[in-house]
């Protein structure tokens, strides 16, 4: 039976001496005793008690000032503590901390003890914990020996797909090392430890059966987690899953075929992981490897019934097994406008970078210009943050790139010519324009050899491109006129369609892996087919400068939120009322109220587009009349120090400030 993640506030102390965690500005929580109370003022004084390795294992959240004495006692307000009282720490009758592998069964579940609890675990090396269901992973910023081996893969698969027995000795060894971490967690009601692959174990095994569906994996996190590389792991263990069978009968001939003929497949799923993460991927203030697009992949099985039991007297149960036979993928919210600009310290998307680092010869074959070419060559591009990502040199991802296209059918000329268009882009950004000295309202271009070097690699006479770039063709009335474009409407001309070019060329590339992985044509009539959907999207994020893009991402995320929310905590409040039992306040964890903001008839969106409908609509009107509107919703944070084109949301990861300068040109876009 699945452990439902109740959460409740704190279990009340009585006696002074009670351990507890008390709020901290830079530190968030820290650990500390009760010392003693007063009912009168309704405050608490207690004495913290930090590790003596505190500085040394604990991470802030602010640049706050802090007392870093042990000890030290503190008068603390019960009032800013929900239900009054301190949230009470999980540990035993000598103050030792108690660490679940299962948060569910913390005696104390609330912020505090969740977040202490990962704390630990952290420490000790264990990436993966649960609530329930859910698996939660925090990112090591490590290689862990042996978490990923195929010896623990076959381990979850014999454990949750095929039904092993109870956990052995040599289970357990297997599962952690006889070390410290082996004494961590004791093993509870699942007998296994929590583990990626339990998730799509159970994925798998929820295709066939009784109440068998489509399945889906939800991965959803701030930017810099590892979303991606646990949909990278997660996707590697479901195309590999048939092959691990459970020995108790011999695999029948048509899996032994099918899964011989979906190799190739596989090997074209995988590969397509790195050719999204040149193309998509670009590294971030806090992620080097940060994908800048959504993606939700939907991985195609073949149910194929398998031998049963033949000594077995009675109705014989069907026992089966599910072949990849496919795959197709969704892409959403590429972010385009990294393709003209992007802050200091960041960059733009890899391909980029790796298409600069490939040997000179081949740069000689794509275009003369960019064989001696580097990034400062570049305006778009500009001198790179950093030359080496996730261990690799560019150069290095570049070989990796260009093989792992060519095994899907994506080389010679075909491959010459999707770089040729990459070389579009980066030289569009080096057009410079001015002002026409015969004419002040015209605009010419300035750098004629810059635009010369474009006319070559497009195959296009400068003169037809210069009237492209500085000139707009006007219709009314079934007439054409001529309109000659200002200097800052021929750059966002330009740099409009380099962007275009780019998510053009992004849109062919998925649909290319698309045929190359879709597998052969599915036919009901032959076979039964189960899906199990990958969503992998941008995580949380907040900037020094937040842009249209933030906007856009941190309202999918709240989406999923409040998904996982509704999924988790909705219907498990109406069971318990049912029942008569009393539940935390579902409005915590509730983000509903964001939408009105948001999404309503009258909500951001909505006046954003009216905005853009305006000859001189712009920025400060948009959050003038967003701000009229919303005056009285909380969720819509309004400061004296934000600037007119400023305006800040309360979002369920915390509270981000927006700067709207280029909402209503990205909204157009």
């Amino acid at each position: 039976m699945t452990s439902k993640p109740v959460l409740s506030h704190t279990t009340s102390y009585k006696n002074n001496g009670s351990r507890v965690y008390i709020r901290d500005k830079k530190y968030c929580w820290i650990p500390a005793s009760v010392v003693s109370t007063d009912t009168t003022s309704n405050t608490a004084i207690v004495s913290v008690d930090l590790a003596a390795n505190w500085v040394s294992i604990t991470s802030h959240t602010s640049d706050e000032q802090f007392d870093e004495e042990n000890e030290r006692e503190i008068t603390v307000k019960l009032s800013d503590y929900p239900g009054g009282e301190l949230p009470k720490q999980n540990a035993d009758e000598n103050g030792k901390l108690l660490a679940k592998s299962d948060m569910v069964d913390l005696p104390n579940l609330h912020e505090a003890g969740i977040l202490y609890n990962l704390k630990c675990q952290h420490a000790s090396g264990i990436p993966y914990s649960r609530v329930g269901d859910i698996v939660v992973a925090m990112n090591p910023f490590q290689r862990i020996e042996n978490l990923y081996n195929e010896e623990k893969q076959k381990f979850y698969v014999n454990k949750i797909i095929w039904g092993g027995n109870q956990t052995s000795d040599k289970d357990f060894s297997m599962v952690r090392s006889k070390s410290t971490v082996a004494s961590f967690f004791k093993f509870e009601k699942t007998h296994y430890d929590p583990h990626i692959y339990e998730t799509s174990s159970r994925a798998y095994s929820g295709l066939y059966g009784m109440g068998a569906s489509d399945q889906t994996i939800l991965v959803s996190g701030e930017s810099g987690a590892g979303k991606t590389e646990t949909v990278k792991i997660v996707m590697s263990h479901l195309t590999k899953i048939a092959t691990f069978h459970d020995g108790k009968d011999p695999p029948a001939k048509e899996i032994i075929d099918s899964v011989a003929l979906s190799e190739t497949l596989v090997t074209r799923i995988l590969d397509s992981n790195p050719i999204f993460e040149a193309f998509g991927n670009a590294t971030t203030l806090r992620n080097d490897n940060s994908s800048r697009f959504g993606r939700y992949t939907q991985l195609k099985f073949q149910l194929i019934q398998t031998s049963t039991n033949t000594f077995r007297k009675g109705p014989k149960p069907k026992r089966y097994t599910c072949v990849l036979s496919g795959a197709d993928c969704t892409t959403y919210l590429l972010e385009k406008a990294r393709v003209v600009s992007h802050v200091s310290k960041e960059r733009n998307f890899h391909i980029f970078y790796q298409l600069l680092a490939s040997p000179t010869t081949f740069r000689s074959e794509v275009w003369d210009v960019l064989a001696n070419a580097t990034a400062e060559s570049f305006r778009y591009i500009g001198t790179p943050a950093k030359n080496v990502i996730c261990g690799k040199s560019d150069a290095q991802h570049w070989t990796e790139t260009q093989k792992d296209l060519c095994e899907l059918g994506i080389s010679g000329d075909k491959f010459l010519q999707m770089m040729r268009a990459l070389c579009v882009v980066m030289q569009l950004g080096n057009i410079i324009f001015g002002p026409d000295p015969a004419n002040d309202d015209h605009t010419i271009v300035s750098n004629t050899d810059e635009l010369e070097k474009l006319s070559e690699i497009m195959g296009m006479p400068a003169s037809l491109l210069n009237a492209a770039l500085t000139e707009r063709t006007m219709t009314a009335r079934g007439e054409s006129h001529k309109v000659m474009l200002k200097v800052r409407q021929a750059m966002d001309a330009r740099d409009a369609l380099a962007k275009e070019i780019y998510a053009r060329l992004f849109d062919w590339l998925v649909k290319f892996i698309n045929a190359a992985t879709l597998g052969e044509k599915q036919n009901d009539n032959e076979h039964s087919y189960r899906n199990i959907g990958l969503l992998d999207l941008f995580g949380f994020e907040a900037f020094d400068v937040n842009r249209f893009e933030q906007l856009c991402i941190n309202y999918a995320n709240e989406k999923l939120q409040y998904k996982y929310a509704r999924d988790n905590f909705r219907s498990l409040q109406e069971e318990y009322e049912a029942e008569g039992i009393d539940l935390f306040d579902f409005a915590s964890v509730d983000n509903s109220p964001i939408f009105t903001l948001i999404q309503s008839s009258l909500g951001l969106f909505a006046v954003l587009n009216g905005e853009c409908f305006l000859p001189n609509g712009n920025a400060k009107s948009f959050v003038y009349k967003a701000k009229k509107v919303h005056k009285d919703q909380p969720a819509l944070v309004k400061k004296l120090l934000h600037g007119p084109s400023e305006f800040g949301i309360k979002h369920f990861a915390g509270d981000v400030v927006y700067d709207a300068s280029e909402f209503i040109a990205r909204n157009k876009d």
